[in-house]
C-alpha cells in the first residue's frame, strides 16, 4: 500500500513533468511556427504588378467561345461574368498576373458545337520575363493540337492580348 506522503510525492513529480513537457511543446511550436511559415514583410504587397488583358477575339468560323488562359500554373476564364463571349462583341478584361520573375502563358478556346462543345487550343506557349510590357499580342487557337498552315485558318480564332504593368 503507498502511504500518503508517497502519493504526494509521486503528484508533485507528475506535475512537474507536466509542466516541463507543456514548455517544451510551446517551445517547439513558436519555433516551427516561425520556421514554417512565410513571414509577412516577404510576402506580396498589395495590387498585382502586371495584369494581362483580352483586348479583342476574332473568328470567321465561330459566333462566341470561352476563352481559358493557363499562366503559370493558374488559371483564368474570359468572359469572367458569362457562359460565352461574343466573338468580336466582347468586353476588354483584366487578369491580375500572380507575383513571378516569369511568365508561362497558353490559352484554349471551348466552342459550342449543337449540344456540345468542341476544344480549339495551340501547342505554342508565350514565355516573357516579369516587368515586360506587351502590346496587341494575337494568339491563334485551331480544333485539335497540331500545328496548322494559313490555309486551315478558316475555323481558327485569332485572340488579341496584352500584358501591361500597374500604374
Amino acid at each position: 500500500m503507498v502511504k500518503v506522503d508517497e502519493q504526494i510525492r509521486l503528484a508533485k513529480i507528475t506535475a512537474v513533468q507536466a509542466i516541463v513537457v507543456a514548455l517544451i511543446a510551446a517551445v517547439a511550436g513558436i519555433i516551427g511556427g516561425y520556421l514554417g511559415h512565410e513571414r509577412l514583410s516577404d510576402a506580396p504587397l498589395g495590387k498585382p504588378k502586371q495584369w494581362l488583358t483580352i483586348d479583342q477575339v476574332e473568328s470567321g468560323a465561330f459566333a462566341t467561345c470561352r476563352i481559358v488562359l493557363s499562366v503559370n500554373g493558374y488559371n483564368y476564364s474570359y468572359p469572367s461574368t458569362a457562359v460565352w463571349a461574343r466573338v468580336g462583341a466582347s468586353p476588354r478584361e483584366y487578369f491580375a498576373l500572380p507575383p513571378a520573375p516569369a511568365y508561362r502563358v497558353a490559352f484554349r478556346a471551348i466552342v459550342p458545337e449543337g449540344s456540345d462543345a468542341r476544344l480549339l487550343e495551340s501547342p505554342e506557349v508565350q514565355e516573357w520575363a516579369a516587368g515586360m510590357s506587351l502590346h496587341d499580342q494575337v494568339y491563334t487557337l485551331y480544333p485539335g493540337v497540331a500545328v496548322r498552315g494559313p490555309r486551315d485558318s478558316g475555323e481558327a480564332i485569332r485572340l488579341h492580348y496584352s500584358i501591361v504593368e500597374q500604374k
